[in-house]
């Protein structure tokens, strides 16, 4: 299977797979999409694809797209992967492209040309953008979309997805963050006295969504887009401005940001992914001077924030690409053996879980040592806990068995205390311990929860010596014949 190189692929490829729902009866812009996204997350629904909405049933734009990335299924289709291929699987092709990124190709033109929209034709409510929390100051047209700025010094380009509220006709107001990509860039421009171009693209193949949202500074996310899909992305220049988009995009918008703060505008309140609102405030705004697009073309985007017990699309990518930053961190410092790994799948991790193919006492060290030394890990990561054998990082039910085990066998958890300072770290493997972990604290913790290979004989042997052979199956002969008999007996 190969990875789709534009949206409309991408939608086929769902379909085709019975991860996509077209709703055609008409929808409405200001709340109604967002609750039935909302409802679809909840129930793990396919995709959603919104074919009828009010005000839109006549412009430029008539779709809107939502969920496409919002489980690991649809992340592995997107890959080119079968959709039920393992996460493990899934988190190693991505972490693949960190190691194997593939330059873009640059083109003369693309299908997000097909259209052209300069001057007084700008005209941003020819786009379908919701409004998706109650409390929103507005329309929010970017909410999964990328934002592409260049170093005003090198031209090396940054892909983000940043938020931005439709202010009017041909205005953006955005949350422009210094730490972020586009952030140093606009420190620069500010500092030269000049307006930032700004290009924002929506759709394209789905890495590319994906990448706006990995905290990786190189290669670039162009680069790392193609790693991911094994084929070059295709740029093309913008009209108005000298930033490069992908050719195959759905739409692009063009434009700049002043950097006089006299030009801010209010924008806000918007519900972020914290699950709190974040407040109106006067924000940089770009001043769209062109807007591309394709034929019948479809807007991306979803909904930021969702209670607790809901996972987001934005979580869901975040994840992986956590996940994927974390195996080639290891897999660039040598650490052999990388099994999977596992860290929270709604949150910045602060523990993170990692199974390993044991090699010799100092393995699990290695491990921690190698992501506590890196610029790429994620800040609030405080533990580190490494397992082996058949525990799964992503079962409590086996994790757990696997602890006990480790008790039975007279080892335990073997728990290293690592200051940030130079001051001795300490460990032990028993009694009792409190120590505070925070994000501010002084230590950092590594517990080895593997088994101890190089003194005692592998846990499989010990069970078979102790305890007996595994009891855990059934009667193979007998399983067809019940499954097929199932309904018969009562159930």
């Amino acid at each position: 299977m190969t990875a789709p190189k534009d949206l409309s692929r991408f939608l086929d490829l769902l379909e085709t797979n019975g991860e996509l729902v077209r709703v055609r009866k008409q929808v409405h812009w200001d709340g109604e999409i967002a609750e039935i996204q909302r409802v679809g997350l909840a129930e793990t629904a396919p995709a959603i694809l919104f074919e009828n909405i009010v005000g839109h049933e006549d412009t430029w734009c008539r779709k809107l797209f939502v969920s496409g990335l919002a489980t690991n299924q649809r992340m592995a289709l997107a890959l080119g992967l079968p959709m039920d291929a393992p996460t493990g699987e899934v988190i190693a092709r991505l972490s693949r492209a960190f190691s194997h990124p593939v330059p873009p190709e640059v083109v003369k033109d693309g299908p997000v040309k097909k259209n052209i929209a300069t001057g007084g034709d700008v005209d941003l409510h020819q786009f379908p953008a919701p409004k998706w929390h109650p409390e929103d100051g507005g329309r929010y047209i970017n909410t999964w979309c990328g934002v592409v700025t260049a170093d005003p010094d090198t031209g090396e380009h940054n892909v983000g997805i940043y938020r931005g509220q439709v202010l009017s006709r041909n205005e953006i107001g955005v949350k422009l963050m210094p730490v972020k990509g586009w952030g140093k860039h606009y420190a620069k421009y500010r500092a030269l006295g000049r307006p930032m171009p700004v290009s924002v693209f929506y759709g394209g193949d789905p890495s590319l969504g994906f990448v706006g949202g990995c905290p990786i500074p190189r290669p670039t996310e162009y680069e790392i887009a193609g790693g991911m899909m094994g084929q070059a992305v295709r740029l093309v220049k913008c009209e108005t401005n000298e930033l490069l988009v992908p050719a195959d995009a759905e739409i692009v918008i063009e434009g700049s940001i002043s950097p006089d703060p006299a030009d801010y505008q209010l924008e806000g309140p918007f519900g972020e992914w914290t699950g709190y609102y974040a407040p109106r405030k006067p924000a940089p705004v770009i001043a769209v001077s062109c807007i591309t697009w394709r034929d019948d073309p479809v807007l991306r985007g979803t909904l930021a924030c969702t209670p607790p017990t809901i996972i987001r699309e934005s979580a869901t990518t975040g994840y992986l690409s956590q996940c994927a930053i974390i195996h080639h961190i290891l897999e660039s410092a040598g650490v052999e053996g990388v099994l999977d790994i596992e860290t929270p799948p709604r949150r910045v991790p602060s523990v993170v879980i990692v199974k390993i193919q044991r090699s010799d006492p100092e393995h699990p060290r290695r491990v921690a040592e190698a992501l506590w030394k890196s610029d790429l890990t994620p800040k609030p990561v405080r533990a580190v806990l490494v397992v082996d054998g058949e525990a799964d990082v992503r079962n409590v039910e086996t994790l757990l068995n696997h602890f006990s085990m480790l008790n039975y066998f007279g080892k335990g958890l073997r728990i290293h205390f690592v200051p940030d300072s130079g001051e001795p770290e300490f460990s032990f493997e028993g009694g009792e311990a409190m120590l505070y972990l925070g994000a501010d604290s002084p230590y950092r913790v590594l517990v080895d929860a593997t088994f101890d290979r190089e003194v005692d004989a592998t846990a499989e042997e010990r069970m078979a010596r102790e305890m007996g052979p595994p009891c855990t199956g059934g009667f193979p002969d007998w399983a067809d014949t019940i499954r097929k008999r199932w309904k018969d007996y009562g159930f």
